[in-house]
């Protein structure tokens, strides 16, 4: 009997280790994904306003649902494609750039907050459908080809869906 209450609590006791070790590891890729979502937020939208940045946002989270896109927040955010052998071409050209976060701005800190609220479904998204995967500064010297159709501007970003051949 005092063998088998002690083999129980040595079950117990690694039962929780592993609870907390997977609680901890999930905790850390949160935060991962909320860091390199507000990154998005940060670099993407700092001028706009909520509706332009959770628009910036948005496209972020259909890209990691979409098949032809990586899982992850943080995979889609520094996902680079190599042309020619030789150049790389980021999805996001400050990731290329590695352009730096003022961490002491106020914009740094609202697309912290603003990021840990969309992934904790604490802020509603618009409603751009699912397939709407790219954006662009409507500033930008970029333009889409006939294959990428507009679906919404808001402030100064304009939204595509893509038709795949």
């Amino acid at each position: 009997m005092y063998s088998e209450i002690k083999a129980n609590k040595c079950i117990i006791i690694i039962m929780l280790s592993l609870v907390a070790t997977n609680t901890f590891a999930n905790q850390n890729s949160t935060q991962n994904e909320q860091q390199c979502l507000a990154k998005v937020i940060y670099h993407e939208a700092r001028g706009e306003t909520l509706i332009g940045k959770t628009a910036v946002a948005k496209v972020v989270l259909n890209r990691k649902t979409h098949k032809k896109f990586p899982k992850t927040i943080c995979s889609v955010v520094n996902q680079v494609h190599v042309v020619n052998k030789r150049k790389k071409v980021c999805q996001f050209s400050w990731v290329c750039s590695k352009n730096k976060i003022d961490v002491s701005s106020q914009s740094w800190k609202d697309a912290k907050v603003l990021s840990s609220n969309i992934l904790n479904n604490r802020i509603s998204l618009p409603n751009l459908g699912p397939d709407v995967l790219f954006f662009r500064s409507k500033h930008s010297f970029k333009k889409f080809d006939k294959s990428y159709r507009l679906v919404k501007k808001i402030d100064n970003s304009l939204f595509y869906e893509k038709r795949w051949v």
